[in-house]
């Protein structure tokens, strides 16, 4: 009688062991697949992740082009956010608040800081920017040629500007200087341009150009008349302003306006291809 209950105890023993071992190995399965779903879930919302930021670059391309976004990297020729037939460089852009004449060497500066080269626009104006001043010799005022020297000075709102060739001067002293940085880079002076050949060429590259323009792209004029040192009388053209071209879309370019402190500005292609004109077509871009 012992030995049958002994028998029969250690069967139930046997039933419930089994049948823990398969309750846990149900519970094995069950875990195995929450964690195989979690897994795939975990995949697909990485998935997800990935196109919306490809998704939020395309929108950051947009609102950079609409002017809604003021913050731009720099540093690098490579970095542009195309879209279709759109580009937009990424530079920090300058205000030239403080120095209200002196969009041209405002704009050189922030296309040197975008492509590194440590400069402030009072360190560019005051130690390399050649300037001359107006005087006047009987009742006759004469004045620098500006594209010998900034005619005026760049601190006062009187004076009147300086073309693409002072710009250059400006960057070959800095050049002969041996301002750190610089040896490496080229500097063109181009004329005879479009804006829309000059974005192909290097906008398209991740290379900004520094061109001449108006004010608000506002049709220019004849404005202050003055003679030069040998004699001839030369006609201001008024309104002249100093920009940096670093991006277009089929119906706009995109310019970083220091008078607009540094923000990018859309202006119709056809009005700024005008303006352009008007003021002879003139651009500098640094190339390596």
């Amino acid at each position: 009688m012992n030995h049958t209950y002994r028998k029969s105890s250690s069967a139930r023993r046997r039933a419930k062991l089994r049948r823990y071992r398969f309750i846990l190995f149900v519970i094995l399965i069950a875990v195995s697949v929450i964690a195989i779903r979690h897994c795939f879930q975990k995949l697909s919302e990485l998935h997800s992740l990935a196109e919306t930021g490809a998704e939020d670059s395309s929108t950051l391309f947009s609102i950079l082009l609409e002017g809604k976004d003021d913050t731009h990297s720099s540093s690098s020729n490579l970095q542009y956010y195309p879209s279709d037939e759109s580009y937009l460089i990424a530079l920090d852009g300058l205000s030239q608040d403080g120095i209200p004449t002196g969009c041209e060497s405002v704009s050189t500066v922030c296309v040197l800081q975008y492509w590194g080269i440590d400069i402030t626009p009072d360190t560019f104006i005051q130690n390399y920017l050649p300037c001359e001043n107006f005087f006047v010799k009987g009742e006759t005022i004469y004045g620098p040629d500006p594209n010998e020297s900034f005619a005026g000075d760049p601190y006062t709102s009187g004076s009147l500007g300086c073309f693409s060739n002072v710009i250059i001067k400006a960057l070959d002293a800095m050049k002969a200087d041996g301002y750190p940085e610089i040896r490496d880079f080229q500097f063109l002076n181009i004329r005879d341009q479009s804006l829309a050949s000059l974005a192909d060429t290097y906008v398209t590259r991740g290379i900004p150009v520094i061109v001449w323009a108006t004010m608000n792209m506002q049709p220019s004029y004849e404005g202050m008349e003055y003679y030069l040192k040998d004699g001839s009388l030369f006609t201001w053209t008024a309104r002249e302003h100093c920009m940096v071209l670093c991006g277009f879309s089929d119906s706009s370019f995109y310019l970083m306006d220091p008078m607009a402190d540094g923000e990018i500005a859309a202006y119709d292609k056809d009005v700024s291809e005008t303006r352009f004109d008007e003021l002879g077509q003139q651009a500098v871009v640094l190339v390596k």
